[in-house]
């Protein structure tokens, strides 16, 4: 951990754990957060850096300290990230839309009454390709997240 700023009532961190990791973002935004004093946390995973917005009268341990305290916990869980900002959205978004997509062709091919083999062709290529992109997705992330998370915290202890 390195301070990068601070000034009365703002600190902004880098977290070498929270770098490509919203797991770890998840969870430093969620524990310090509840901390008395802290009015904001912002733990950015693209960057690595979290910003700590607190009130100097009130807050209980220096910043440093409170971070260090979120690093002792694991990092959330896929499930508990996902009610948090830091859920990956664009799969999601990207297969949702071949969902509709795919819908609409239905309808048309329905209405219309094209080839019944072209519509299957054309239906199940959507599919495939819709699985492709949740699954690559998801696949990636993964990966990427468990060598950080023991890079992570191999640095912690």
């Amino acid at each position: 951990m390195k301070l990068r700023s601070r000034v009365p009532g703002r600190e902004r961190w880098e977290v070498d754990c929270v770098r490509d990791h919203p797991n770890w973002a998840a969870s430093i935004e969620s524990i310090v957060g509840t901390e008395e004093g802290v009015e904001s946390v912002i733990a950015n995973p693209a960057t690595g850096r979290v910003l700590v917005e607190y009130d100097p009268a009130r807050i209980t341990a220096p910043v440093e300290v409170l971070l260090q305290r979120a690093l002792a916990f694991r990092p959330m869980t896929e499930t508990e990230v996902l009610s948090t900002r830091h859920a990956g959205k664009a799969p999601t978004v990207l297969a949702a839309a071949a969902t509709a997509e795919l819908g609409c062709l239905l309808l048309k091919t329905a209405l219309l009454g094209v080839c019944p083999w072209a519509t299957v062709a054309v239906c199940s290529t959507a599919f495939l390709f819709h699985r492709v992109v949740l699954d690559k997705a998801r696949g990636v992330r993964q990966n990427k997240q468990t060598v950080q998370l023991e890079t992570c915290l191999n640095d912690v202890t």
